[in-house]
């Protein structure tokens, strides 16, 4: 009988900022697609009367904005000024593939046109979004460099490897 075990569950300090970044993008982005629908009008903005059903819509936020942060990990996390560019350049990057990545899950097409142009004037009209959104994506970079700092510090070799 095998006997199951939470013990090798367990994941680093790390490693759970990982996920923890993870989860805060899947939740915002999908209230950044509910709030932007709703501000844009979805139904109009499209040129027809049926819409897309508001679960779908938080859904492919949520799908859209993991999707994003996957593709653009690399950027954040990084030490020193330059690492601050990176970040800022990754968060511009990471809004814009999310908002086309979600886009384009609610309408094929029109959506990946207007995702963008939508996300803008919803930041325009709130910029309070904006300032929560640009604090979710410092969160991001900070997790992301506790994570890349318990990475290269298995890699370091101490001071005296040998035993005198």
């Amino acid at each position: 009988m095998v006997q199951w075990s939470f013990d090798r569950l367990t994941m680093s300090a790390g490693m759970r900022g990982v996920v923890l970044a993870f989860v805060i993008v899947i939740i915002y982005s999908a209230g950044l697609a509910l709030t932007t629908a709703l501000v844009v009008d979805v139904p109009s903005a499209l040129g027809h009367a049926n819409r897309p059903p508001m679960i779908w819509i938080v859904t492919s936020g949520g799908i859209g904005g993991v999707a994003a942060l996957h593709l653009c990990w690399d950027w954040f996390g990084h030490p020193s000024i330059d690492g601050a560019k990176q970040a800022i350049f990754g968060g511009f990057l990471l809004t814009a593939v999310a908002a086309v990545a979600t886009g384009t899950l609610i309408a094929p097409g029109q959506g990946s046109l207007l995702a963008i142009p939508a996300l803008l004037a919803m930041f325009w009209q709130w910029q309070m979004v904006a300032v929560f959104w640009g604090l979710t994506l410092f969160a991001c970079h900070q997790l992301a460099a506790q994570w890349r700092r318990e990475r290269e510090s298995v890699f370091e070799m101490p001071d005296n490897p040998l035993p005198s």
